[in-house]
């Protein structure tokens, strides 16, 4: 009888084999790429709370940021807090329009936006942090909203304490004084003014609202005695120039003048010193101008100090209207205040 070859046997076991081997290498590699993904850390994507942070309560609020480390994440987290608080804010303030001179201004919504930019965030928490798979990490930031307005109004009143301190005996000074004390608190106010809008998202009390409207008082008074003031300018008939040029400054920034010899509530007296020179063929001018305030008891007040220099290839006369030129662009940089020499603190 003819015997069976053993060798097809053989190779159908082999090939039964590499089927199982191949079928146990794909379950494993399913089986640990499930394990895997269960691992901390290693998911694909960022964790839940990256893409819905807690919302924002009466007492908290909530940013995201993301960096290479975690002060970086942190910043970014604390901008974003700000970034939200500023669209609320501003949708608050611009619509807010109030009338200067006559003219409508909304220059108050930009100092706003500005204060809001630089808005400071005590004693942030960081709640929550993960790796990003930039290999940087995210944070999850609290704010405590009430300590942020307690803060906030803290530095509010301190502002409104000191201008009203500084404003209280106004009735004993000069016009030119008054002035003076009124635009000294110009910084003040302004700083204290960006404050309130703030405080508003907080909910405003009637104190709040007190030394809000005393700080808008200040501010008014201080335009109005700038409206009321009267300047004589007087110098030498020859620097007549001169005084043309310190006439229009004091107009541009819209104090009145008058040239009759009436009573007016200051006198800025211009002492000028001229110097002419000429090399290879330039005619050159120089002019060192004084200026002196006096008040209306003729007491100086404040003084300033000026070099102007002006060179033409003509004449002297154009060099020198050169230099009233530069004179003028001088005082005009320098704005009413520092532009008479009053020292503002």
């Amino acid at each position: 009888m003819k015997q069976e070859s053993s060798q097809p046997r053989a190779g159908a076991r082999l090939q039964s084999a590499r089927r199982f081997g191949l079928m146990v290498l794909v379950a494993s590699t399913l089986l640990l790429g499930g394990c895997l993904s269960s691992v901390p850390g290693l998911k694909s994507g960022p964790p839940e709370w990256v893409n819905q942070p807690p919302p924002d309560t009466g007492r908290a609020w909530y940013g995201i940021g993301e960096g290479h480390d975690l002060n970086t994440a942190r910043r970014l987290a604390l901008r974003d807090i700000a970034a939200k608080f500023k669209v609320s804010v501003e949708g608050q303030t611009t619509s807010q329009i109030s009338e200067r001179n006559g003219r409508v201004d909304r220059g108050g919504s930009v100092k706003v936006s500005d204060r809001v930019e630089a808005v400071e965030f005590k004693n942030p928490v960081v709640e929550k942090t993960a790796p990003s798979p930039n290999g940087g990490v995210y944070a999850l930031v609290r704010i405590d909203r009430l300590a942020f307005f307690q803060d906030l109004r803290e530095k509010f009143n301190g502002a409104a304490d000191q201008v009203s301190a500084a404003t209280a005996d106004l009735g004993s000074k000069t016009q030119v004084e008054q002035l003076l004390v009124l635009r000294r608190q110009d910084k003040t106010i302004d700083q204290a003014m960006g404050y309130y809008p703030l405080l508003q998202q907080g909910g405003l009390t009637e104190e709040d609202r007190s030394k809000a409207a005393l700080l808008t008082g200040v501010r008014s008074k201080s335009e109005l005695i700038t409206q009321q003031l009267v300047f004589v300018v007087r110098t030498a008939r020859e620097h007549q120039d001169v005084a043309d040029v310190v006439t229009k400054f004091l107009t541009d920034n819209n104090v009145k003048t008058r040239s009759d010899g009436g009573s007016a509530s200051a006198t800025v007296e211009a002492t000028v010193k001229p110097r002419l020179d000429e090399v290879q063929g330039s005619k050159l001018v120089r002019l060192d101008v004084s200026l002196q305030v006096k008040d209306d008891r003729q007491q100086t007040v404040s003084g300033q100090n000026y070099v102007a220099s002006g060179a033409s290839l003509t004449s002297h006369a154009n060099a020198r209207q050169q230099a009233l030129t530069k004179l003028q662009e001088e005082l005009r940089k320098a704005g009413l205040i520092n532009g008479l020499g009053f020292k503002v603190q």
